[in-house]
């Protein structure tokens, strides 16, 4: 009797597991797809990690720039 389509062919019986080649390329698939997923993620936390450091040195600059502006308008201030 022929197999049904959508039915499992065993490839390897193996301590009470049955591996067929449709299970193992949706493992393979499957696998792929995660390895694309975490290759997006990686690159949208490098994106992301890049936005961040960029953004402490303009905190950095801000910060000083307001120190600097107290401090000039304290010794004006004082001056008068």
């Amino acid at each position: 009797p022929l197999a049904t389509h959508g039915a499992p062919r065993p490839l390897l019986v193996q301590t009470d597991r049955i591996y067929s080649v449709q299970n193992i390329f949706q493992t393979i698939g499957s696998a792929a797809f995660l390895c694309l997923q975490l290759l997006r993620i990686s690159g949208r936390l490098r994106v992301l990690e890049e936005q961040c450091s960029s953004w402490r040195q303009k905190e950095t600059l801000v910060y000083s720039v307001l120190i600097s502006a107290c401090l000039i308008n304290t010794w004006l201030w004082l001056r008068r």
